[in-house]
């Protein structure tokens, strides 16, 4: 799972404000076809503020309405407005929020565009974390099309279809899809072309910012799903790009998780367990413990145990120690006979998936679709896998939304010249270090 970032990116900001990146050189991605999409969301910003004219976009303070302090007294916020189809000059417009963040001392390098997590969330900040990279550079975070603005993705139906069935059943699986076409025609008929709300339309928003504001050259600081975009950028516009850091790098093909790497990280918290004085006195074998919870529904025929959702839950719950760990608990307590946390998993499910933008992580995430007639014979759960329970769901999903056809190179691997740290771990379902090696 993803380790703590204070130490990373404070590497990654004396990389960036230094004269010369220690790791320059290619970095070439060897893999066709990590955070892939992110089932955890931030909520989508609030409008931005009328504004005052600097360089040729409009900034002002934040008011009150901002929660998060550091943003309110650091940060400026100013909007711009792009073309949902570039192709068509009059066409519909959309408003994306911008936060600049001035360097906290004298600006003296390159700006910094921060690209975060997702898809189906936000890319505005919650609070100022990391303060290392706001030092010398000027931190700009541009909302996603799709997830910030003037046009937000939100489908409630798939929240509502979601608690209708048995997640994991042929009824649940129909439910989800129905729900899906439905939103898709409902944000259709509103006059939104779903098909520009892809991951090119989102680097050609950075581009348009980065004209816009005369910026030369910009380093780039990525996370999971924002890696992706980082690296179709660069690929688009290589010239642009001074420095690239991708925290948990995502490459061509991997918002399809992997059951096998699943499988990986439970045999090793297992055997971290067994070497642990704590964990090995509550269970001699982690792994069947986890196995068992999974289980636990049918087993048990608990009616508030739904084994599907639990299963989803852990893969999702695998993103961060901490939660992690709340799993860990809920499965060695119903291996004791309470499972009390085990059945908060729907309820669980269905906090996350309101808090989800589902048609931007849609319309982003399904690029890589066209590998689920390969895997899709491991998705499911088996005596001896977890399975890939994202991807069983996420498949579902899918199957009701329109999904546009992706220029072939961009399915597969490419060099990529950008002098890059790329910073994954080896604990990690969403993005482990296998997927770039």
């Amino acid at each position: 799972m993803p380790k703590s970032r204070f130490r990373p990116l404070a590497i990654a900001a004396a990389l960036l404000a230094s004269t010369v990146l220690p790791i320059s050189g290619v970095v070439a991605w060897s893999l066709a076809g990590g955070t892939g999409p992110d089932p955890r969301a931030r909520p989508s910003a609030k409008p931005m503020r009328p504004a005052q004219r600097v360089q040729s976009i409009a900034f002002a303070p934040y008011g009150d309405e901002v929660k998060a302090v550091e943003v309110r007294e650091h940060g400026q916020c100013g909007t711009i407005t792009v073309l949902e189809d570039r192709a068509k000059p009059k066409g519909r417009k959309l408003q994306l929020p911008i936060i600049k963040v001035p360097a906290l001392t004298a600006a003296r390098g390159a700006p910094i565009l921060v690209l975060n997590g997702g898809p189906g969330a936000s890319n505005l900040p919650g609070g100022l974390w990391f303060k290392a990279i706001y030092a010398q550079h000027d931190v700009y975070f541009i909302g996603y099309r799709g997830a910030d603005g003037s046009t937000v993705l939100k489908c409630p139906e798939v929240s509502a279809a979601i608690v209708a069935q048995p997640l994991g059943s042929a009824a649940s699986t129909q439910a989800l899809r129905t729900a899906t076409q439905n939103c898709a025609q409902r944000l259709s008929a509103s006059g939104i072309d779903l098909r520009k709300y892809t991951i090119f339309d989102v680097v050609d928003d950075l581009e348009a910012v980065s004209n816009r504001l005369g910026l030369t050259k910009v380093n780039l600081v990525s996370e999971s799903y924002g890696t992706r975009v980082a690296q179709f950028y660069a690929r688009r516009h290589p010239k642009r790009i001074e420095r690239s850091v991708m925290l948990g790098a995502n490459p061509p093909g991997h918002f399809v998780f992997s059951a096998e790497v699943n499988d990986k990280v439970i045999t090793r918290l297992a055997a971290i367990c067994a070497q642990d004085a704590v964990c090995s006195a509550y269970t001699k074998d982690l792994k069947r413990t986890i196995h068992l919870a999974l289980t636990a529904g049918r087993r048990t025929g608990n009616p508030r145990i739904n084994d599907e959702a639990t299963r989803l839950a852990l893969f999702t719950m695998l993103f961060n120690r901490e939660d992690t760990l709340v799993f860990l608990r809920g499965a060695i307590m119903a291996e004791m006979g309470d499972t009390s946390l085990l059945e908060q998993a729907s309820g669980m499910l269905q906090a996350g998936a309101e808090g989800l933008i589902v048609g931007d992580l849609l319309s982003k995430g399904a690029i890589d679709v066209y590998r689920y007639d390969q895997l899709r014979p491991t998705f499911a759960l088996t005596a001896t896998s977890m399975g890939s329970p994202w991807d069983t769901f996420y498949s579902s999903l899918a199957a009701g939304w329109p999904i546009p056809a992706s220029p072939p190179k961009y399915l597969r691997a490419a060099t990529d010249r950008t002098p890059t740290l790329i910073i994954n771990g080896d604990l990690d379902v969403a993005t482990p270090l296998v997927f770039i090696e």
